[in-house]
């Protein structure tokens, strides 16, 4: 009598990496070996683990003693195969992969086309056929554009007209005060009134102050009075920089606070949204130089003899 054995035909499993950010962003050689991940069966044995170094350099995959998984690298990625059909877990090493070259991290995980933020999913291998899971890491930098704005005399200045300056500012712990520290950049009013520096960016969380203060603009290139007061104007600049929940960072000027509302444990009791700096010209009443003539009749005039 014929006896016929039917065994189920194994799955494979194709892990993809893919990893975006701002123009000129690159992982090293020994961030991208950080990035680890681990496959896992329903038990909770690691039947493979690698590196995203692994899979650009196409070797390098571990698998455990008398393991029968075949190894093969496919459209950028780790294909798995000769594995029993059922539920396997791939996690990458978010901890070894997050806050990579001063960035924030943030993982997402596609299977079956749903994608979610999450740093490890669940496959289901079935029988002859081929699943797959995407991991996909974006690293990206907070940035803020501050700005301000002019006028003179109510008006709207000419174009270029003034300069003003951005300074690095940090807290006095014993007094409170601010004091100024790295000058950064200086720039010019457009035909508009209106000003901005270049983009700020940060990598990570916490509280950064930072001063604007108008150039003098008394004085002329040349040293020459130009008839503009000189603006004592001073803001401290404060944006505050989060993580959000999938690791992404956010940045925002909370606050342009004009120094002369500042009291000395560094509150502010006029905040706004912009730095508003306000000049006034010199009012010249002119000149006038009246001259006289003195005539005596009779006599000749003696020197010194009459005052004016």
């Amino acid at each position: 009598t014929p006896v016929f054995n039917n065994t189920e035909a194994n799955g494979s499993l194709l892990v993809l990496k893919s990893v975006s950010g701002p123009k000129g962003f690159e992982l090293t050689d020994d961030q991208k070996q950080a990035i680890v991940f681990t496959v896992s069966d329903s038990s909770g044995v690691i039947i493979a683990s690698f590196t995203y170094k692994n899979m650009l350099d196409q070797s390098g995959v571990t698998l455990p003693d008398g393991s029968v998984v075949q190894v093969t690298y496919e459209k950028g990625g780790v294909k798995l195969s000769n594995l029993t059909p059922g539920i396997y877990t791939v996690s990458e090493n978010v901890d070894q992969a997050k806050d990579v070259a001063g960035y924030a991290h943030t993982t997402r995980v596609t299977v079956d086309g749903k994608e979610e933020t999450t740093n490890s999913g669940t496959v289901k291998v079935e029988s002859a056929k081929d699943a797959s899971i995407a991991f996909k890491n974006s690293y990206a930098q907070a940035s803020v554009e501050l700005n301000g704005t002019k006028t003179i005399d109510g008006n709207t200045p000419k174009d270029q007209e003034f300069a003003f300056s951005l300074y690095e500012a940090s807290k006095n712990e014993r007094s409170g005060d601010f004091e100024p520290g790295k000058h950064i950049q200086t720039v010019r009013n457009n035909g508009e009134g209106n000003f901005s520096f270049s983009t700020i960016t940060y990598s990570k969380e916490g509280t950064y102050y930072y001063f604007i203060l108008e150039e003098d603009p008394s004085r002329d290139a040349k040293g020459q009075d130009t008839g503009i007061k000189k603006n004592t104007q001073k803001y401290l600049v404060t944006v505050v920089v989060q993580k959000n929940n999938d690791g992404s960072l956010t940045a925002e000027a909370s606050s342009y606070q004009e120094m002369a509302s500042i009291t000395t444990n560094g509150k502010s009791t006029k905040p706004s949204n912009t730095a508003a700096f306000m000049n006034t010209t010199e009012k010249s009443l002119g000149s006038l130089s009246l001259s006289a003539k003195k005539e005596l009749i009779g006599r000749d005039l003696k020197a010194g003899e009459f005052t004016f």
